[in-house]
């Protein structure tokens, strides 16, 4: 019984500490800031649309908005459903 014992807490260490191993081989990015001059110039265009009526998403961390994982910079912008009113400038992106 006593070996039982031993042979039981042998492999469950083991499970154990293949376990903690396999976590700490999961690459974790880094997460990195949005470009400033991105944020500014998206919280304007979406002050603006909102203004005139249309429902934008405000979140930009929402599925809305693609923010390139290595420079911040805003990449995409999913309006595909939303009803925007007059014109849009994206120059300042």
């Amino acid at each position: 019984m006593k070996r039982n014992k031993s042979h039981m807490h042998k492999v469950m260490f083991l499970m154990f500490l293949l376990l903690v191993c396999s976590f700490a081989a999961i690459p974790v990015e880094a997460k990195v800031k949005k470009n400033d001059n991105d944020v500014k110039a998206l919280k304007q265009i979406i002050k603006q649309q909102r203004k005139r009526g249309a429902v934008v998403p405000k979140k930009m961390n929402g599925w809305s908005f693609k923010w390139d994982k290595k420079t911040g910079r805003l990449i995409e912008i999913n309006w595909e459903k939303v009803k925007l009113k007059g014109s849009v400038n994206f120059n300042k992106l």
